[in-house]
């Protein structure tokens, strides 16, 4: 019977055209509404490419169309009342632009609201902008590109002023490389491995070789010895050594385990077990007892939320829960600030959260470049100093002066 209809449908489509759509038989998707902070003004671009479609629930579609008009929505709160401040009508692929002058550092919440004759209307997900001048970007050294996705993880000692980082094709080689703060100086130490972490002396650095063995560089020898020496720990990414530096927080090769190992006693605790839809990653210490790190359900419609676990307690507690994917958090040595990557505004970009202020700020604007590439942040974040950042992003090392 469904065949039959959809048969029916496109001699139908064929002779009438889609002017008037049995949408029981469509697909539709809307505009959205991708943000470009600014000082005091919010310019937002409703570009993304339409898909209302003509065809069978079945089959392929035949015909795509832009929408009759789209409607956009602001509200101060997330919970509303939102205003209707624009309408574009006409559109086509090129979409359309609307400045909302604004004030610097209130959040603003924003929606579009998509019309076609023949369909329901489709309302994007709220999103969450901040208006703030920009604060300039310096690249420190290139990273070969590996793929657009997150996982590279870079290291700051402030004991050397040195990043570690790992570049997955340096020289025909995966390897792993010291720079100083303004890339004028590099220096290849370790190929073949991955994951770096600078221990709190500054004298050695922990890294993972391609079997996903723990390794340790010593920076004096130039030394590279499995770590323990017996028997090396199998990690599912880098170690972090605590803020003593006495005992390493790790996640074993199963990613779902979370260990404590005690550097003098050389004795290995898990400390946290995970369900297996759980992915916990970019741990960050807060105090010698309790850290923080990013993760939620797998599927489904749960996102990756900010949590704070202890290395005595069991339980989890989410500090950051919203209705977006907030990961990879990084404590500023004052513990005053946080700096965490956010799909909030629409896009992966880097935000900061003033526990003094109880603010939240946008630090980067990043835009894609070419469809195919999602915007994506590449690495962990990093603390130089109190006011002061760097992580990858598209192929580069970036350094940000708050």
């Amino acid at each position: 019977m469904k065949t039959t209809q959809g048969l029916c449908f496109l001699l139908l489509s064929a002779m009438i055209g889609c002017n008037d759509i049995d949408y029981e038989h469509s697909a539709m998707d809307s505009f959205s509404a991708y943000p470009i902070i600014g000082d005091q003004s919010i310019r937002i671009d409703l570009s993304k490419t339409p898909k209302f479609v003509c065809g069978t629930v079945d089959g392929l579609p035949t015909e795509y169309y832009a929408p009759d008009q789209c409607e956009l929505y602001v509200s101060d709160s997330p919970d509303g009342p939102f205003e209707k401040i624009y309408t574009a009508v006409q559109l086509n692929n090129d979409g359309d632009t609307y400045t909302l002058k604004a004030i610097n550092g209130k959040p603003y919440y924003i929606y579009t609201l998509s019309h076609k004759k023949g369909f329901p209307a489709i309302q994007t997900p709220t999103i969450m902008v901040v208006p703030n001048p920009q604060p300039v970007q310096h690249t420190i050294t290139s990273v070969a590109q590996q793929d657009y996705t997150y996982g590279q993880h870079i290291s700051y000692n402030p004991v050397k002023d040195k990043i570690v980082y790992y570049n997955p094709n340096y020289e025909d080689s995966s390897s792993i490389l010291l720079t100083d703060l303004n890339g004028s100086s590099t220096e290849q130490i370790v190929t073949n491995g991955t994951n770096p972490s600078w221990d709190r002396t500054g004298e050695k650095i922990f890294f993972k070789n391609k079997e996903g063995l723990l390794h340790l560089y010593d920076c004096k020898t130039k030394e590279i010895i499995p770590f323990p020496t017996d028997n090396p720990l199998k990690c599912g990414k880098e170690v972090l050594i605590s803020p003593n530096n006495d005992r390493l927080l790790y996640q074993d090769a199963s990613l779902k385990n979370i260990h404590i190992f005690n550097l003098l006693s050389k004795e290995d605790t898990v400390i946290l077990n995970l369900n297996k839809n759980y992915a916990p990653s970019s741990f960050c210490w807060i105090n010698e007892n309790e850290y923080l790190f990013s993760g939620g359900q797998q599927g489904g419609q749960q996102h990756d939320n900010i949590n704070k676990a202890s290395i005595s307690g069991k339980s989890i507690i989410s500090t950051m829960t919203s209705g977006w994917n907030d990961y990879a958090p990084s404590l500023s040595p004052d513990k005053q600030k946080l700096a965490f990557i956010s799909d909030r505004s629409g896009s992966l970009q880097v935000w900061i959260y003033d526990y003094v202020s109880q603010s939240y700020r946008q630090i980067t604007g990043y835009q894609k470049k070419v469809f195919t590439y999602p915007i994506t942040i590449q690495s962990n974040i990093e603390w130089i100093d109190n006011t002061t950042i760097c992580f990858i992003f598209d192929s580069q090392i970036i350094r940000i002066n708050l």
